[in-house]
């Protein structure tokens, strides 16, 4: 997977053209097809099915001044058929072993989930997850401000808006946007999603409430997740174990403290294959979970803004005052001293 210049699989390219269409048809604009289709940038996938994001953005652009839709992204993704994302079609499977069984996927599972896989298929942008005792509040903060489309803003956000709603019983409390309300905006909203986004708010958020949710695996937690590490390896073949590892870990540390019993459950391989898969490497479990933790403690602390008593759930730690004795070992000063340090550089 690509970080720089962002990229974009493909096949989600392919799955808004296809709603692209379906929208020009139910609005009667058939004959705008052509002049789109002459005027966007021709797309090349690399071996790993991807294509620059600038030029995907740029096309969206285009689409966006031939069709003058204000709702372009949230019209598009609401008839996007979810049965044709692989993230979807796993869930759902996934979801419907547990309900024939009386068991359902919590919400927090759900959304970490959909979460990673987000970030993994589309650097449109950049998704972070933050639990809070009655709520889940998932922002997405576009990886190019300056040149992403707020329709690809919307449909991102309403996207994962309709697998959440689709999949679980989970209520929203709101979806916000930092751009301005379209021009001409009526109830459109209203008429997609039977939910109106409150914008001009400080952060792109879908805020989710949080009754049904675990702090720790479960086994029906642990066979969704092997299910989509599985479709993670299918899509991305090239990822290396050190690489597949660090990704479970970055998933499941908010349920506490990872073993390597879980991680292997989830890579479907016993834990001596995994020890040798990571000596390989050149690493060990316990040096890739310290190395993952320093990471995010970095990104939750410096890019994020999250407070110790956040930063500790998320990086699985009992106790603040646990992860604030491990955070000091690291780095020789305190999570604000750090913080200050880093911002006056």
């Amino acid at each position: 997977m690509k970080t720089s210049p962002y990229t974009i699989q493909y096949s989600t390219f392919e799955t808004g053209i296809e709603g692209l269409l379906k929208l020009l048809q139910k609005d009667n604009k058939q004959h705008l097809v052509d002049e789109i289709l002459s005027n966007l940038i021709e797309l090349r996938p690399d071996n790993q099915d991807r294509v620059p994001l600038c030029d995907v953005t740029q096309n969206i652009h285009t689409i966006a001044r031939i069709t003058n839709d204000p709702y372009l992204g949230a019209k598009t993704i609401s008839l996007v058929d979810l049965d044709s994302l692989p993230l979807y079609k796993t869930l759902k499977h996934c979801t419907q072993i547990l309900n024939q069984s009386g068991n359902s996927l919590p919400i927090n599972v759900l959304a970490t989930l959909i979460g990673r896989y987000f970030s993994v298929i589309s650097e449109v942008v950049s998704v972070d997850i933050q639990y809070h005792k009655h709520t889940i509040s998932i922002e997405l903060t576009p990886s190019q401000p300056d040149q992403i489309s707020y329709h690809q803003i919307e449909g991102s956000t309403f996207g994962l808006f309709r697998i959440i709603h689709s999949l679980s019983n989970a209520q929203v409390q709101s979806i916000n946007f930092t751009h301005s309300r379209p021009n001409n905006a009526g109830t459109t909203y209203q008429d997609l999603f039977s939910f109106s986004p409150q914008h001009g708010t400080a952060k792109n958020q879908l805020i989710l409430l949080s009754s049904h949710a675990v702090e720790s695996l479960g086994e029906n937690s642990l066979l969704t997740l092997n299910s989509i590490q599985s479709l993670l390896d299918t899509t991305f073949p090239g990822l290396n174990d050190r690489e597949r590892c660090q990704h479970i870990l970055r998933s499941i540390l908010s349920f506490g403290e990872p073993t390597r019993e879980n991680v292997a459950s989830i890579m479907s391989i016993s834990v001596s294959t995994l020890q040798r898969k990571l000596r390989v490497q050149q690493t060990s479990f316990k040096e890739l979970l310290l190395e993952t933790r320093q990471t995010m403690a970095h990104e939750l602390l410096i890019t994020h803004q999250r407070n110790v008593s956040d930063m500790a759930f998320l990086l699985g730690y009992q106790s603040s005052s646990q992860f604030f004795k491990a955070f000091k070992k690291w780095f020789g000063l305190t999570p604000l001293e750090y913080k200050g340090r880093h911002q006056k550089k």
